[in-house]
C-alpha cells in the first residue's frame, strides 16, 4: 500500500513538473514538448539502440508491405499489386499498406527496421497534443489537458494495438482528437481555416489505414452536428416566441 501511495506521488509530482514547464513557455510548444518528450522517453531504449525494432503479433506483414512498397518506390515505380502475397494482392488499393500516407513517405527517409518505432513514438505524441488542444477548447486549464493527453496515448486503445502490432490503427487513432477539435471550430467557432483544416485530417485518418476508425470518427462527427443542430433549433425557436411576445 506504501509503495503505491509512493507511485501516485511520483506521477502527480511529474504532472506538476510538465504542467509547470508548459506554464512558462508558449503554450504550443510547451504541449508539444511535454507529449512528444514523453512519447519519447517511453520509447527511448528501442530508438537510441537502431538494431532493437518494434514487434507485435502481426507486425510481420506490414514490415514485408512496406518493404515492397520502397522496392517498388525506388525502381520508380507505384506500387500497385503485390505478386508476393497469397496469389497476389493490391496494394495501392489496400488502405492498410499506407502507400500514400504523407508521414508514412517521410519516413521511408529512414532505414525500414528503424522507421517503426520512430513512426509510433510519433504519433503517439501527435494523439497526446491532439487530445490536449480538444480538452482546451472546452475551456478546461493545462493541467487537464495535460493529464488528458497523457491519459489518451498511454491508454489501452494505443498499448493494445502497440502489442497486436495493428500499424494502421495506431496511425488512424492518432489523428482522431484532431478531427473531433477541429470539427467542433468548425460548428461551434466559425473559425474561417477550420473547415479545409478538417479536410485535412480528415483525409490523414483516411490515409492511415484503419478505414473502421474513420467509420468510427464519421459517426461521432455525425452525432456532434445532430447536437449542435438540435441545440441551434431550439435557440431559433425561442428566439422566434420571443419576438412573438413583442420583444
Amino acid at each position: 500500500m506504501k509503495r503505491f501511495e509512493i507511485i501516485i506521488n511520483q506521477f502527480e509530482l511529474t504532472l506538476k513538473v510538465i504542467a509547470d514547464a508548459i506554464d512558462r513557455l508558449p503554450e504550443w510548444v510547451g504541449a508539444a514538448a511535454a507529449m512528444f518528450g514523453l512519447a519519447g522517453l517511453v520509447f527511448a531504449r528501442l530508438l537510441l539502440r537502431p538494431q532493437y525494432m518494434v514487434s507485435g503479433s502481426d507486425f510481420l506483414q506490414f514490415y514485408f508491405w512496406e518493404d515492397f512498397t520502397r522496392q517498388e518506390l525506388a525502381a520508380g515505380r507505384l506500387a500497385l499489386w503485390n505478386p508476393y502475397f497469397f496469389s497476389g494482392y493490391p496494394a495501392l488499393a489496400n488502405p492498410q499498406m499506407m502507400v500514400l500516407y504523407p508521414p508514412a513517405s517521410l519516413l521511408r527517409l529512414l532505414p525500414l527496421s528503424y522507421s517503426f518505432g520512430l513512426g509510433i513514438m510519433l504519433h503517439m505524441g501527435w494523439a497526446g497534443l491532439g487530445m490536449y488542444w480538444l480538452v482546451r477548447h472546452q475551456g478546461l486549464s493545462r493541467a487537464a489537458a495535460v493529464v488528458s493527453g497523457i491519459a489518451f496515448m498511454m491508454s489501452g486503445v494505443f498499448v493494445t494495438h502497440i502489442q497486436g502490432g495493428h500499424l494502421e490503427w495506431l496511425y488512424t487513432i492518432a489523428w482522431l482528437p484532431w478531427v473531433l477539435w477541429q470539427w467542433q471550430r468548425v460548428m461551434f467557432d466559425r473559425a474561417p481555416s477550420s473547415p479545409w483544416l478538417t479536410g485535412i485530417v480528415s483525409a490523414m485518418m483516411i490515409l492511415g489505414g484503419a478505414l473502421r476508425v474513420m467509420a468510427c470518427a464519421g459517426l461521432m462527427l455525425t452525432v456532434m452536428a445532430l447536437f449542435w443542430l438540435a441545440s441551434l433549433r431550439k435557440q431559433l425557436v425561442w428566439r422566434d416566441l420571443w419576438r412573438g411576445a413583442g420583444y
